[in-house]
């Protein structure tokens, strides 16, 4: 008995771990997933071992997809952070691959021993150029297309299912009988014509990300106007009113006159203190960068009305490498996020929001600190919108921040919380 077959569900279950875990998001923080899926390979390769020595390889073949398909993807479908059609082309995706190189690593075996070491060592060549060549051709598109795509995940997956399914006939087929002949048209046409279905699909995932930035761009600029426009309305109602203010000047001043030759000063510095304070809209300059600065401009006046306190400390030059439109709606987002957070406590709780960024030359580091209720919640490290339909500003920020290659952080603790953003730009 060759006991070098414990071996055999050891190397399936790394190999489609190593690709799950390249193309996957998982709601649990990554050392759990890896605990649970160490614990997962320890019991499958056991129970798929002892069926291997004692039955030999056509038995395994037979009861591959209940001793190891099914059970470790039931795992995977736990600790998934989408759980639906994208979890399924996932793992059709992974079956089709550990096929796609069990049958060569068969033949190979058949050709040098028929051993389970000729069939092992085989499997790892071809696994690692395979996965090499989807970690660095694949992996990034594949991800993008999880993020912007959540249906149709179901349509995509039919046809990798179709050609798993011949595969795995293919594998018992040629187990069960070792017919070379037998084996060779149906799997040679099978692996063409999948590699043209993935080629396809691959082609459709380019297509739908462009038009998912155009779709965003032209929302980040839709954004960007309305912000533009209220804050014109702002400007004009502060000149409506300075207008009124001067052409009731020579009034005012009549009035001052003759309070000051009556001896009333009381009342003339009180009236003066009024004509101080008469403009309602402030405009200063936070930052060099026009688009930012006016953003920044608009959420401080908003903030003031509604008496929360707003720091800013803003190091953003005049031009980036990133779209003014962009690089402001991603502040707008930040800020009304903190400001509506601000709003949902009562009066009688310090509201205040401070804004940090600063530009070295090669990053642009953004920080937004709030005060919010303590019930803030989290999933999977990011915050869950308590609105309505909310969380779209969040995942365009998010959107801004993979596209420049940048990081970011959430967190929530004693009544504060923040975000945190660092942009290569």
């Amino acid at each position: 008995m060759d006991y070098s077959a414990i071996f055999i569900p050891m190397l399936t279950l790394l190999i489609s771990q190593a690709i799950v875990l390249d193309l996957a998001r998982f709601r649990f923080p990554r050392k759990k997933v890896v605990l649970i899926l160490a614990i997962e390979l320890g019991v499958l390769v056991i129970v798929s071992s002892a069926v291997l020595i004692l039955a030999g390889l056509a038995m395994y073949a037979r009861w591959y997809v209940l001793i190891l398909v099914i059970p470790s993807y039931t795992t995977y479908i736990y600790t998934s952070k989408y759980r639906d059609g994208r979890d399924m082309f996932t793992i059709v995706t992974t079956i089709f691959i550990s096929f796609f190189i069990s049958i060569p690593a068969m033949w190979f075996s058949r050709f040098n021993g028929s051993g389970y070491w000729h069939y092992n060592f085989a499997r790892i060549v071809l696994a690692s150029i395979v996965f090499v060549f989807i970690h660095y051709v694949f992996r990034k598109s594949y991800l993008l297309a999880q993020e912007e795509i959540d249906k149709g995940w179901g349509v995509f997956s039919i046809l990798p299912f179709l050609g798993s399914v011949v595969l795995y006939y293919t594998f018992v087929r040629y187990g069960r009988r070792g017919s070379f002949i037998e084996v060779l048209y149906a799997t040679s046409a099978t692996m063409v014509i999948m590699v043209a279905v993935y080629a396809v699909i691959f082609y459709m995932f380019q297509q739908l990300h462009e038009k998912y930035i155009v779709l965003e761009q032209q929302r980040i600029l839709a954004m960007q106007n309305k912000a533009q426009f209220e804050q014109y309305l702002l400007f004009k109602e502060t000149s409506e009113t300075m207008n009124r203010r001067w052409h009731d000047l020579r009034h005012t001043t009549q009035v001052m006159i003759e309070l000051l030759e009556s001896g009333d000063t009381d009342t003339a510095l009180s009236n003066l203190k009024d004509q101080m304070g008469m403009s309602s809209y402030t405009y200063e300059e936070y930052c060099q960068h026009p688009a930012v600065n006016s953003i920044l401009c608009l959420w401080a006046e908003r903030s003031r009305k509604e008496n929360i306190l707003l720091s800013i400390v803003a190091n953003v030059p005049a031009t980036l490498e990133i779209e003014s439109v962009e690089l402001s709606a991603l502040f707008a987002n930040a800020i009304e996020n903190a400001y509506y957070a601000c709003m949902e406590l009562p009066d009688d709780v310090e509201r205040y929001i401070k804004v940090e960024a600063h530009y070295n030359g090669k990053r642009l580091a953004i920080g937004i600190t709030n005060t919010c209720r303590d019930s803030v919640r989290f999933e999977n490290d990011m915050p869950i919108s308590s609105k309505e339909g909310g969380g779209i500003g969040t995942l365009s920020m998010l959107y801004t921040v993979k596209r420049f290659h940048g990081a970011y952080t959430f967190s929530a603790e004693d009544g504060l919380f923040s975000t945190r953003f660092v942009l290569n730009v």
